[in-house]
C-alpha cells in the first residue's frame, strides 16, 4: 500500500471516547436493549417506526441505557494515529524534457513487501489511465528502511497535456495510487519537407526549425547510408543507388521526425 508523503513513522495507539446520544421519543419509548448498539459497520432497525441507526466509527467498549430519558451513553475505542502503510512515498515529479521525452522521478522513505510501481498516464480530457511501464522495487525482497530513488522515462509521450500517476503494487497484489502529476504539451517547431517521393536515385529535404539538425538515412536493415548536417531553409540532397524503402530521421537538439522514403 502507498502512503502519500509521510514524513515520519507513526505508532498506532487507541483513543478512549465517551459520548452521549439522545434519541427520538419514537425510539426510546419502545424499551431499547444494549444489543441494539454495536461496533462500526453494524446497524439497528426499529420495526415500530422504520428508523435505522448506523454505526460508522470505533469499537464498542460499553453501552448503558436510560430508557426513560431516551439517552444512550457509549464508550468507544477509536484509532488515535494511523498505522504507517508499507510504502512511504516522499515525492513524485514529472517533467517534459523534449517533444519525445518525459521523465518521472520519485523516492520512498521506507518500503515493506513492495513489488514495484506501474507507471500510468492519460491524455487531457481522457477519463482512463493506461499502463506504459513498470519499475521493480529497488529494495531487497521489497523491504527497506532507507530512502530509495526511482525514475522512468516515457519515450513516446503525448504531444498535448498529459497526466501521470504511479500504481504501487504489494507482493500480495494489493495496489495504491500516487497523486497525479500534469505535464504540459510541447509546441512543435520542427517541420520537414521531402521531395520527390518516390525518389529515383536521389531526393531533397528541407527543414524549418530554429535549430540546426542532422539527417540520418538508414536502409531496411538499419544500416546507416548517409548522414548530413542540415541548416534551416536549405535543400539538402540525399543520394541512394539501390531501390528499396528507406528511413530518414531528422534530429535537432530537442525534437526529431522520421519519414519513410521509397526509392525506385
Amino acid at each position: 500500500m502507498l502512503a502519500a508523503i509521510l514524513n515520519r513513522a507513526q505508532k498506532p495507539a487507541l483513543l478512549y471516547v465517551t459520548f452521549l446520544c439522545s434519541w427520538m421519543p419514537a425510539i426510546h419509548s419502545q424499551g431499547l436493549s444494549p444489543t441494539a448498539f454495536g461496533n462500526a459497520g453494524s446497524s439497528y432497525f426499529h420495526p415500530g417506526n422504520g428508523i435505522t441507526v448506523e454505526w460508522v466509527v470505533g469499537q464498542m467498549a460499553f453501552t448503558t441505557l436510560d430508557g426513560g430519558n431516551g439517552a444512550v451513553t457509549q464508550g468507544m475505542l477509536q484509532p488515535l494515529y494511523a498505522v504507517p502503510l508499507p510504502v512511504e512515498l516522499l515525492d513524485f515529479r514529472a517533467a517534459r524534457q523534449s517533444a519525445d521525452r518525459v521523465r518521472l522521478d520519485w523516492s520512498t522513505a521506507a518500503e515493506k513487501n513492495n513489488s514495484g510501481f506501474s507507471v500510468e498516464r492519460r491524455l487531457d480530457k481522457s477519463p482512463d489511465f493506461s499502463t506504459i511501464g513498470f519499475v521493480p522495487s529497488h529494495a531487497a525482497g521489497g523491504n527497506s528502511a532507507s530512502p530509495l530513488a526511482y525514475f522512468y522515462t516515457d519515450p513516446n509521450p503525448y504531444a498535448g497535456i498529459t497526466y501521470y500517476r504511479l500504481a504501487q503494487t504489494d507482493l500480495d497484489g494489493k495496489r495504491a495510487y500516487s497523486p497525479v502529476r500534469a505535464v504540459s504539451g510541447w509546441a512543435t517547431t520542427l517541420n520537414v519537407e521531402q521531395w520527390p517521393n518516390p525518389a529515383h536515385g536521389s531526393f531533397f529535404v528541407r527543414i524549418s526549425s530554429p535549430e540546426k539538425a542532422t539527417g540520418e538515412l538508414t536502409d531496411p536493415a538499419g544500416r546507416l547510408i548517409q548522414k548530413i548536417g542540415m541548416k534551416p531553409g536549405n535543400a539538402e540532397e540525399f543520394r541512394v543507388s539501390t531501390p528499396g524503402l528507406y528511413l530518414l530521421r531528422v534530429v535537432t537538439g530537442s525534437e526529431s521526425r522520421s519519414l519513410k522514403i521509397a526509392v525506385q
